[in-house]
This record gives C-alpha cells, sequence and structure tokens, in this order.
C-alpha cells in the first residue's frame, strides 16, 4: 500500500500475554485444492462354458450388480469460500455490510454504507468518498485494495482481510480501513471494520486476533485486543491503558465519582501505571491497576512494591481502589483468555 500508518506498540508489561496467542509471521495463501473421488465398481458374471465356446451372458435369473461410477459431490468450504473471495477482488461478487461489525472512528462506515446492503470493494470506496455529512472529512482514495487470507478460530476454513488507504481530503492525514469478510452460507459478510490513522493503528493477524493501539498523550497508550471467531463472531478480549510517569492519575472511584490519585510526592521516575478492563463500553468497565518499574532495561517490580505500607500502594488503598501485581494480572488475562476461547 502506498503509504502504512500500521505499526506495532510496546506493552512491555502485557506482551508475553497478548502475543502468546498471535502470530505475525506473513500469511501463507492457503492451496486450493479440490478433491473429486471416482470409484468404479465393475461386477462381470461369467456363466459356465458351453462345449463348443464360452459365452459371457447377463442372465435375468442369476444375480448380478450393475456396474456404478459414481464422483463426490459433497461441497468443499474452502472452495466455495475461495470462489467467492475470488469474484470479490476481481469486483464480479458483493460483501453484506454489517453495521454492528463496525468500529471506524474516522471513516463512518454507518454514514456511508447501509446495514444490511450489499456492495462491492468498489462501491465501499465510492460510498465513502460520497459521504456529504457535517461530522464527516471528505476522503479521496485510488481505490487500490490490499488483501490476504487469514484462519479465525484456526479452523481451517480462511476469512479475507482487504485492506485500504483514504486520504482527507485537503489535508496530509491518512486513514486506512481495514475489513475481515467471512463467506458465510453463500454470501458474503463484514465481521470486523476498523480503521487506522496517525494516532491509532489497527493489526490483524493470521488467526484472526486483533489489537487496536493509540495514543492518548504523552505518556498515555491504550489497546484494546479482540479477536474474530470461526463463526464470524467479533469478541472483545480486553484493554490496557498505560500511563508512564503518572504525577497525577485520572480514575473512576464507581457511582459516579472519579478522581486524580496525586503521585506528586513520590519519585514517578521510571514509574508505570497500567489499568486492564475486560469491556469495551467505556462507563460499562471494572477496572483492574498495576503498576511496575524501570530498572534500566524493562520494567519489573518487587514484592514489597505491594506491600501495605508502600507509598504507592497506599495511594490506591487511601481511596478504596485494589492493586493487582503483574504476576496476578497475567494470571486473571489467562483465565479471560479460557473463558472466551482466546485463540492460542
Amino acid at each position: 500500500m502506498k503509504r502504512s500508518i500500521l505499526k506495532t506498540l510496546a506493552l512491555t508489561l502485557v506482551a508475553a500475554v497478548l502475543f502468546a496467542g498471535c502470530s505475525t509471521e506473513e500469511t501463507e495463501e492457503k492451496s486450493r485444492k479440490k478433491k473429486k473421488e471416482t470409484t468404479e465398481e465393475t461386477t462381470e458374471d461369467t456363466t459356465e462354458s458351453s462345449e463348443e465356446e464360452e459365452t459371457m451372458t447377463m442372465s435375468s435369473s442369476e444375480e448380478t450388480e450393475e456396474p456404478e461410477t459414481s464422483a463426490s459431490s459433497e461441497a468443499d468450504p474452502i472452495e466455495d469460500s475461495l470462489t467467492l473471495y475470488e469474484a470479490y477482488i476481481s469486483g464480479n461478487a458483493e460483501v453484506k455490510f454489517r453495521a454492528d461489525s463496525s468500529f471506524t472512528q474516522y471513516l463512518f462506515l454507518t454514514s456511508a454504507l447501509t446495514d444490511g446492503g450489499a456492495y462491492t470493494a468498489q462501491g465501499i470506496v465510492d460510498a465513502i468518498t460520497e459521504v456529504d455529512d457535517d461530522d464527516t472529512w471528505p476522503m479521496v482514495s485510488d481505490g487500490q485494495w490490499e488483501y490476504r487470507y487469514i484462519d479465525c478460530g484456526e479452523d481451517g476454513v480462511p476469512e479475507l482481510c482487504a485492506d485500504i488507504t483514504f486520504q482527507a481530503e485537503g489535508s496530509s492525514e491518512y486513514f486506512d480501513l481495514t475489513l475481515i469478510i467471512k463467506e458465510i452460507d453463500g454470501e458474503l459478510v463484514t465481521c470486523y471494520a476498523a480503521d487506522s490513522w496517525s494516532r491509532c493503528w489497527v493489526m490483524v493477524f493470521d488467526n484472526g486476533t486483533i489489537s487496536v493501539s493509540g495514543s492518548g498523550g504523552f505518556a498515555l497508550h491504550i489497546t484494546d485486543y479482540s479477536f474474530i471467531d470461526a463463526d464470524g463472531e467479533y469478541h472483545f478480549f480486553y484493554g490496557c491503558e498505560v500511563n508512564d510517569y503518572p504525577e497525577y492519575l485520572y480514575v473512576d472511584l464507581g457511582g459516579g465519582k472519579y478522581k486524580d490519585l496525586d503521585f506528586s510526592n513520590l519519585d514517578i521516575d521510571g514509574f508505570q501505571v497500567n489499568c486492564f478492563y475486560f469491556e469495551q463500553e467505556y462507563t460499562a468497565r471494572q477496572r483492574y491497576y498495576s503498576y511496575c518499574f524501570f530498572d534500566g532495561t524493562g520494567y519489573t517490580y518487587d514484592p514489597s512494591d505491594y506491600e501495605d505500607d508502600n507509598p504507592y500502594k497506599q495511594v490506591f488503598s487511601n481511596e478504596g481502589l485494589s492493586v493487582y501485581t503483574p504476576d496476578e494480572m497475567e494470571k486473571i488475562l489467562n483465565e479471560r483468555a479460557k473463558e472466551i476461547n482466546y485463540p492460542g
């Protein structure tokens, strides 16, 4: 693609948990095979020879088997999917847009596309560039899509991942649209749609896992992890807000109360606070706080950092907030992964 704004955001505390289920290897196109089995069974009945010659006869009084020739006509789901994907790529098939699959921020697909409407690849581009809405930027694109096959749910049946770049008209800002398309019951549907831009980037891995990372400021980085399963359904895994050098930390105390935690009287050089959540909706989140310290090579912690008399922990406990060690959070994340069948 002429310009890619997809980048990898390294979250040192949770990287081991995230990438345990995500492969970053280049996708290999699955071989396209169609199996045909032809079985011919021929039964020959031979009658007794006469004194003068042997004659091959088929007598109604004798038990005989008719020759059978059969060819496998079972549909191959992989071949059927690939056929539809190829037709879509060539512009000869349409994909049904599902509004609930869209998580775009600037490319407002729900304004450009009709829920349940069917579109060719070029039709999607045309719809986005023709949007006339005060809430959206006018977009332009050269219409050049990039495609690759992925395997959501790791069931061996391919899905199509499609990417295209748009530019805000009269601006230097670029937006990459990423779609995950699946063949379901003989038609193509969108399972996921999201956009990347200069402060937010979407990564779709070969097994259908997804990370969306963004910057909330100089020292705030946010990443959400999710996946598409073998049935084409979207699942939110967890999110993490990483706060570096948090002199003040804005927290939700519950009951509609919020407060800035004050670390200004403590040494925050190398101090990092991580807030985890398992709900995608902001107002529904239950937050799990953890922290660690940079030792010159990476972020780590000592058990004493979580003792009740530790001044960093007291900032949380004074407001009734619980904190979890990185090891405890890793256990919680692993349990969550098993609960929702996170790939890997």
